[in-house]
């Protein structure tokens, strides 16, 4: 049977040397047992934390750092289609009833003609028809006609004379070539005349503030 010494150094694994300095300490086995007790428990609590915090003693960690994610790609905003505006063409007016063409023949005159065209009141409103006289304060407008050899209208020159055997009773106004307006001022009778490119017009007695 092997003595105290060859079974401290089997159970322990401790060579001669070693077993000699604990028998030299401890003078008993009991004592070296529970010695030897009491430090491999000090080595069991000392590791124990370290396993259960998962990580090897004495070794550093650092936080694991983020993949970096692949950018995404925002779409182009798709333009809103805009609706195209009707085009409105003015409609043409349509002729005038009744309204002579314009007048673009100019041979020489061999006849002239003049009128009463038209009658207005006080209020610049047209009178239907020719009164035989005409009140104060109306507007009277005289038109003249040239014809050519062919009876067609025609411009000649372009240029009417218009004269008057009162002035004291109208006023006269317009610069249009073949016609005078004139506003009655007095009572009584007024003679027109008229002469283009040599050519007389008929005499047209007119009755005005009756």
């Amino acid at each position: 049977m092997a003595g105290p010494e060859s079974h401290y150094r089997l159970e322990f694994e401790l060579d001669a040397d070693r077993a000699f300095r604990y028998d030299r300490a401890f003078g008993r086995p009991e004592k070296k047992v529970v010695c030897l007790m009491k430090m491999r428990s000090l080595m069991l609590i000392v590791a124990l934390p370290c396993g259960l915090a998962g990580i090897g003693c004495g070794s550093s960690t650092s936080p694991a750092e983020p993949t970096p994610s692949a950018p995404v790609a925002t779409p182009a905003p798709t333009p809103t289609p805009v609706a195209e505006q009707p085009q409105h063409n003015p409609t043409p007016a349509p002729p005038c009833s009744g309204c002579e063409a314009p007048v673009t023949n100019t041979n020489p005159p061999v006849r002239l003609t003049i009128r009463v065209y038209k009658v207005q009141d006080l209020n610049g409103t047209l009178i239907a028809g020719i009164p035989d006289s005409i009140p104060l304060g109306y507007t009277v407008t005289i038109d003249a006609t040239p014809k050519d050899a062919g009876n067609r209208d025609t411009l000649g020159s372009g240029t009417v004379d218009f004269s008057f055997s009162d002035m004291s009773l109208i006023d006269v106004g317009s610069n249009h070539g073949f016609q005078k307006k004139l506003t009655v001022l007095g009572a009584g009778l007024l003679e027109v005349k008229a002469s283009l490119d040599g050519i007389d017009s008929n005499t047209l007695v007119i009755t005005l503030g009756d």
